[in-house]
This record gives structure tokens, C-alpha cells and sequence, in this order.
């Protein structure tokens, strides 16, 4: 069985929550939140564009303090991912 893993692009756009949203509908099982340089405040809007019940399914790349918070809220994310600038 082959899983489908979608990596987000470096910059926002328009309706990007939206759009996530309707790939976890239909069937995403991983999200990569790569958002390179963005800030902490930006990752929390995006995420709250994201309905809570798929945040078990997205990997931060940055704004690690995040995953932490949403742990203690109850609504963890799916995990953190290290490279060489992290």
C-alpha cells in the first residue's frame, strides 16, 4: 500500500488552509508543514485554518515550541522534522 505525503510549499497563499483541509477529506495521511523562516504567530494561523482533528497528521519543520503547545492543549501534531539547519 502506498501513502500519499504532501510537503507544503515555502511561502503561504490564498486559501492554503482550505485547501489542506479538503486534502486530509479526501484521504491525505501526512502533511509536511515546511515553511521555511516563518514565524511561531504564522504557524498558529494556519494551523487554526486546519480543523483540530487532522493535526495528528501534520509534521512541523519549524516552530517546534508549537508541537509542545499543542501537546499540552490536548491536540498534538503528528511530529517534528530535523534536517542539518535544525
Amino acid at each position: 500500500m502506498k501513502k500519499l505525503i504532501v510537503i507544503t510549499t515555502p511561502a503561504f497563499f490564498s486559501n492554503e488552509g482550505k485547501i489542506i483541509t479538503r486534502l486530509f477529506e479526501e484521504g491525505l495521511l501526512c502533511l509536511h508543514f515546511r515553511k521555511h523562516g516563518c514565524s511561531s504567530v504564522q504557524l498558529m494561523q494556519m494551523l487554526s485554518e486546519i480543523p483540530s482533528k487532522y493535526y495528528h497528521q501534520i509534521v512541523l519543520h519549524d516552530c517546534f515550541d508549537i508541537a509542545l503547545e499543542q501537546q499540552k492543549k490536548g491536540q498534538p501534531v503528528k511530529g517534528i522534522h530535523l534536517n542539518k539547519r535544525n
